[in-house]
Order: structure tokens, then C-alpha cells, then sequence
């Protein structure tokens, strides 16, 4: 068992049992899950399931703490978590047990950071909490679990599509894929194609910046608030993974106008994903502006066919850019306030201090104990750097947006 923890730092225990053998060619495996809570200063079990996983992340599967896409589903077998691992999620299908990719030789937490700092917005976002993970017994150290956000049940549990009326679609490179594209990985392949097909049709066919294609885009394709949270989340902490990377998006396949559901209205709205490179605070970068690569997007036909990012140069839109800049002011006051914003550092990182030295007796990051130490002190406070300055630049950035449309 893991050394004594404060109970507010430790909560969760998460032990794989293998089952089976591992599949190559997936590389999925069989695992028993089982999951403990600190309940009165001792772990309770909540719930012991068959399942499988899978390795997830180009950066995760290089390091040797892996991250594990775990799936409560095996054969005939439907596993169901009825328990909020998640705050008020119930029926949990999937999750994941994320080693934080390319951060993971850093300080951890960008990309659960990002997110919660984000959690009250219009964007669908992956919750989550700490936990200390066993495979067949052995301590694998710490890790984020978070919800799976590329599955339907995520999008109809969280969200209240009907699961069967659940588009996904995701930026990815697979290995059938020569070329960074976007895949169906929800729905009919043939349907959520064509309904795709016919965004991609009307963003290449038409000019953003008129008002006339930037009213039929929020009206027929895009939720306008989805939109603008979505682009000031990944714009404000500098995410340099993206747009060329790295985005999921939905819909409902068929539209439901009676419905009470906003959600149901057929109109795309993306999901944050993969943010373990946001913030990227690496030197000189904090002042960065984001906004060019979204406004200047040219594809290069002979790498990737990127279309959906033009819907991205609405930005060269007056009326889009004023209206942009309004929304964004309001949520740097309201939601991205340098203190929120130090005082969720903070959390983060009295979280994963006392697991420092066991974590890295097992996965140093730079050959001993104390080096791996200093360089998340080294990593943290530069994250904290970035939050102190990142505001001031970021409103010089969403002037120069309005500026150079007048």
C-alpha cells in the first residue's frame, strides 16, 4: 500500500488485476478494476469490474508510466459504474487513467488545470481527480483519472443526447491515416460524414468575413457560444498543440427542434481535449498571440486538408472580432481572474507534493529524486509565472484583433 497521506490529498486507490492476455495489434488488455475511497480513514471498495484498455496518446505510450483508456465493457459484458467517481456523474462506461502526455515530464497538471479553470463555460469538458494506481499489485504511481470524452455515453450522459443521435468527430493521425484529418469516431460513419461534408462545403465556399456567411454559420452549423468559449479557453492559456491538432466535435445526428434540449439542435460544438500542452509557458511564449494562427489559416494540400479550421477566419469578421473581444473580457473578469486562477494552481499543487517523492522513487524525471523534485518546483512556478502576466498580454491581444478588422 501507498505511504500515510493527508485524507484530503489521497482520496482514491484504482488497482488493475490482469485477466487475460494482451492483445498487440490493439494493444488493448483484460483487467480486473477495482476502486477504493477513503471513507473514515479507511478504503472502502466501491466497485469491482472486468474490463479492458487500451494505450492512449502518441507521448503518453513513449513514457513508462502509461496512460490507460479504460473501457467497463468486455464481450456480452456491459459494465456499469453506478457510482459518481465524476462530481454527479452516474452509469460511468469509460474513463481514463491519463499520466499527463507530453506534461508528464513537467508538473502534471496543464491539462486538468486548463480544464478546471474552464469548468463553468460553454464547453464540455473532462472532469477530474487524483488517484493512486496498482497493476497486479505493483505501485504505477499517480495519475489523473478523467472522464473519456470520445465516447457517446460521455456526450449523452453529461449533455442529454439521446446515445444512438451522438456525432463525434476528432483530429487525429491514425495508422491507417498518413495525414492529420478528422475522423468519425461516433455515429454512422457514412451519415456524420455527409453531415460534415456539408460544413466543410459551406466553409470552403463561402467568405467568413462577410456577415452573411458568419450569420448562417452560428444560426445553421455552430453553437455561437460554444464557439467563442471554446477558442478563448484554447487562445488564453496559449495552446500550442492546437488548432492544427487535437480538436473533438459533436453534434446531435438528427435534430430534435421540439426538444427542451439545446444540445439537440444538429449544430456542432467541440470539446476540450488534450490540453497537456496548454498552458505553454516555455520562455518568451507567454506573450504569444494565438490569434494568427486561427485568422491566416492556409492548408497545405500536400500535408493535411484541415477545412474545418476555416471556419476559424470568422475572426477577419468586424462584427465577430467585437463581439469576440466582449465575451472574452468577460470571462477573464469573471472566470480568469489572476487570483482564481492562483488560488487553483495552488490546489493543484498541494495535491501532488507529498506524492512526489514515491512517484519518483518509481518514475524519476530526471535521473534521482530531489533533481525530479526541483523540476516540478522549477515547472510549477513557471506555470504560476504565466498566470501573473498572461492576462495583461492576452487583452493587448484581443485589441489588436478588433484593430485590424475596423
Amino acid at each position: 500500500m501507498v505511504s500515510p497521506l493527508p485524507k484530503q490529498l489521497l482520496q482514491h486507490i484504482l488497482s488493475l488485476q490482469t485477466l487475460g492476455r494482451r492483445d498487440f495489434a490493439t494493444r488493448r488488455k483484460i483487467f480486473n478494476y477495482e476502486y477504493f475511497e477513503l471513507t473514515d480513514d479507511k478504503y472502502i471498495q466501491i466497485f469491482n469490474l472486468p474490463g479492458s484498455s487500451s494505450l492512449g496518446g502518441y507521448s503518453s505510450r513513449a513514457l513508462p508510466q502509461r496512460t490507460i483508456n479504460v473501457h467497463l465493457a468486455r464481450g456480452q459484458l456491459n459494465g456499469i459504474v453506478e457510482h459518481p467517481i465524476f462530481s454527479d456523474l452516474y452509469e460511468l462506461y469509460r474513463f481514463r487513467l491519463w499520466n499527463g502526455g507530453n506534461n508528464f515530464r513537467n508538473d502534471f497538471m496543464r491539462d486538468p488545470f486548463a480544464q478546471t479553470a474552464s469548468a463553468e463555460l460553454n464547453v464540455p469538458f473532462s472532469d477530474n481527480n487524483l488517484a493512486i494506481k496498482f497493476i497486479n499489485g505493483e505501485f504505477w504511481g499517480f495519475t489523473t483519472m478523467r472522464e473519456h470524452t470520445s465516447n457517446r455515453q460521455f456526450i449523452s450522459t453529461r449533455l442529454g443526447i439521446d446515445i444512438d443521435n451522438v456525432a463525434i468527430m476528432d483530429r487525429t493521425t491514425a495508422e491507417h491515416v498518413p495525414r492529420r484529418t478528422d475522423l468519425v469516431i461516433e455515429g454512422d460513419e457514412a451519415v456524420v460524414l455527409k453531415l460534415y461534408n456539408e460544413l466543410i462545403d459551406f466553409l470552403k465556399s463561402h467568405n467568413m468575413a462577410s456577415d452573411y456567411a458568419r450569420e448562417r454559420l452560428f444560426n445553421e452549423f455552430f453553437c455561437q457560444y460554444n464557439f467563442m468559449d471554446y477558442l478563448i479557453i484554447n487562445t488564453f492559456f496559449n495552446n500550442s498543440d492546437w488548432p492544427h491538432n487535437n480538436i473533438r466535435f459533436f453534434r446531435a445526428i438528427t435534430p430534435d427542434p421540439s426538444s427542451q434540449n439545446p444540445y439537440n439542435d444538429g449544430r456542432w460544438r467541440f470539446i476540450l481535449h488534450d490540453m497537456d500542452m496548454a498552458p505553454n509557458i516555455g520562455d518568451g511564449r507567454i506573450s504569444e498571440d494565438r490569434f494568427r494562427r486561427l485568422y491566416e489559416f492556409h492548408p497545405n494540400l500536400q500535408d493535411m486538408e484541415l477545412w474545418l479550421n476555416y471556419a476559424f477566419l470568422v475572426f477577419n469578421n468586424p462584427s465577430f472580432a467585437s463581439q469576440f473581444k466582449e465575451r472574452a473580457l468577460y470571462v477573464l473578469e469573471m472566470h480568469f481572474t489572476q487570483d482564481q486562477l492562483l488560488a487553483l494552481h495552488d490546489e493543484f499543487t498541494i495535491r501532488y507534493i507529498p506524492l512526489l517523492p514515491e512517484m519518483y522513487s518509481r518514475f524519476p524525471i530526471t535521473y534521482t529524486v530531489d533533481a525530479s523534485i526541483d523540476n516540478f518546483n522549477t515547472c510549477s512556478a513557471q506555470l504560476r509565472r504565466f498566470i501573473l502576466n498572461r492576462e495583461n498580454y492576452y487583452r493587448e491581444h484581443l485589441n489588436a484583433l478588433v484593430e485590424r478588422v475596423r
